[in-house]
This record gives C-alpha cells, structure tokens and sequence, in this order.
C-alpha cells in the first residue's frame, strides 16, 4: 500500500512523454503500452521527481483545486499505485539516518 509520506519518481529511462496541452501521454517503452493522464494525473506525474513526498504533492494540488484534501489524497493515492503498478514510477527508497 501506497502511503503520502513516500517519495516517488519517475522512470524517465523507460517512458517517453509529450505533453498536449494540459494532458500527458506516456509510452513504456519496454512494454510498448501508451497512457493517457488527464490534467490532474498530468500534475502528478510531472510532481514525482523524486524531491518530494507525496504529501507535499497532495497538500499542493487541495490548494490548488480547492478540493477537501481526503479526496485529492484518495485520488493521487490512486494514480500514483496505478502508475507504479505499470512500472512507469517506482518509489525512492530514502536512507533512514
């Protein structure tokens, strides 16, 4: 399970991406599969870099939609599983000390 302190990143090696207009479209390029993120899975694709949490990147986007944050962390949660599990981001694994 996904929790929104983790940080996440994206597998710039495997994917290829272009946006058009407020949209992304990812090409795995291992797979060959291509997705199609709207606006707000656009935002947080382009936030996981690996800098910062999850939380941050939530916390950001309620601001930003003006969303209650329960349903802006349900639905990054939701990406962000969706997209690790097509292998396209993959958690940074931070040193504990």
């Amino acid at each position: 399970m996904i929790d929104e302190d983790e940080f996440w990143t994206r597998d710039d090696r495997a994917v290829a991406t272009a946006v058009l207009g407020h949209d992304t479209v990812l090409f795995h390029v291992a797979s060959g599969r291509i997705h199609h993120l709207n606006p707000s899975a656009s935002q947080v694709w382009q936030a996981c870099d690996g800098t910062v949490s999850l939380t941050s990147v939530i916390d950001d986007l309620t601001e930003h939609y003006r969303t209650p944050r329960a349903q802006v962390r349900n639905g990054v949660l939701g990406i962000v599983a969706a997209l690790a599990s097509d292998e396209l981001l993959r958690e940074v694994v931070r040193d504990p000390h």
